[in-house]
């Protein structure tokens, strides 16, 4: 079985060489149509990684709870905020979770103060909405105690102090309001930066330092890294189990991105889909047209192999083979140029904005433009197969 593919193949390679001039041209519409179609696949890929990114980096991954009370003492209190909602996120085995507040801090630089947003978190934090670091580390247990604060800030407020990834653990000077006395806090890690030149701080909110940095009032909340498939139900169930055990009202809901469930690039990767399908099948027409005529050139060649104990099955094979190499070979060039098109700097730097490391062209994308590559050939060398397969051996002769 091996021996008789392995022929086949050398066979239709041998073929092709012969007939290279015929079959340029429509190879060329097929390696484009694959190109394009391995373009789009890979393209809508890595873009919706980065934006999955970019949204569990906004609101948590799916799925995320936030749960809230009314409840000024605890809202106002990380430390009895969890002390009140610890028993019962136990209770429902939720063992991923943080405490969050957003306020603003004034980051000294090196030309004036800057107000920066500021996140009051805990280390669970940087797990459920995936932080990625560009130097340094994350909060680890322990860092609460430190007598300056912790600090995880981004590439904007690094470059305002004019340090560098090189310089952690560095020191930078915070403060609540203006005029108020400012208070060391300890870099350990950097974040990436952003477009907007948009100042970011994440302080470890069970410090007390960290604390008394945050604006007043103060407004906790909780978030819950839970099963996609239950969140829903979670959410109403846990809510009300906090409200009955602390005598309060509380509300949860699902705050993730992913829960509406659209694909903002749907739209767009359909149309592509359809153009590159209409280059697939011009190319593939082009190919059928000459694979016909080339087999109606090769009627006495095709009489003669039978003459001597070809079978049908034989002679419709190493035709429709000729098609699939020839496709094949044009469908890798176009992978080929597609990855080339997809690692050149003005495109990456599209797909990686906002992101610490570079997308992996996804294999997916190429397996998609092989398997179409050979699939076109497998449908353009079906009818010339079928036609060489029903000549007569006599008429063949003859010809």
């Amino acid at each position: 079985m091996i021996g008789a593919l392995h022929g086949s193949l050398v066979e239709a390679w041998q073929e092709l060489r012969i007939h290279k001039l015929r079959v340029l041209l429509s190879l060329v519409g097929v390696a484009i149509a694959v190109c394009s179609l391995t373009l789009v696949v890979a393209m809508s890929t890595m873009a919706q990684d980065s934006l999955r990114a970019s949204y569990e980096q906004m609101s948590g991954r799916a799925a995320t709870l936030t749960l809230e009370t009314e409840d000024p003492r605890l809202s106002a209190d990380p430390a009895a905020l969890r002390q009140a909602a610890d028993p019962v996120l136990e209770e429902f085995s939720i063992t991923r979770t943080t405490v969050l507040s957003q306020t603003q801090v004034l980051v000294t630089g090196e030309y004036g103060d800057e107000w920066a947003d500021t996140l009051l978190i805990e280390p669970d934090h940087g797990t459920i909405f995936s932080t990625e670091l560009v130097a340094g580390r994350w909060f680890a247990p322990g860092d609460e105690q430190n007598l300056a604060p912790a600090a995880v800030v981004n590439e904007n407020v690094l470059e305002d102090q004019g340090l560098t990834a090189s310089d952690l653990p560095a020191s930078i000077e915070l403060a609540a309001t203006e005029g108020a006395a400012p208070l060391t806090a300890t870099v350990i890690g950097v974040t990436p930066g952003n477009q907007w030149d948009m100042r970011e701080v994440r302080l470890l909110a069970g410090a007390p330092a960290s604390t008394a940095l945050a604006q007043e009032p103060q407004q906790f909340s909780l978030q819950a890294w839970v099963p996609e498939e239950i969140a829903d139900d979670l959410a109403q169930q846990v809510s009300s189990r906090l409200s009955t055990t602390t005598g309060g009202t509380w509300s949860g809901y699902r705050s993730d991105a992913f829960a509406f469930g659209d694909d903002p690039l749907g739209v767009l990767r359909t149309i592509l889909l359809a153009i590159a399908g209409l280059i697939l099948f011009l190319g593939v027409m082009g190919l059928l047209n000459i694979a016909l005529v080339t087999v109606q050139q090769r009627v006495r060649e095709i009489g003669i192999r039978r003459s001597f104990g070809a079978t049908g099955a034989r002679v419709f094979f190493s035709v429709m083979m000729e098609s699939v190499v020839a496709t094949s070979l044009a469908g890798v060039v176009g992978i080929a140029v597609s990855v080339l098109i997809l690692r050149t700097p003005a495109v990456m730097a599209i797909l990686t904005d906002g992101m610490a490391a570079a997308p992996a062209f996804p294999v997916s994308a190429a397996l998609v433009g092989f398997a179409v590559s050979v699939g076109a050939g497998a449908l353009a060398g079906l009818l010339p197969a079928i036609v060489a397969t029903r000549a007569r051996i006599v008429d063949a002769i003859r010809a």
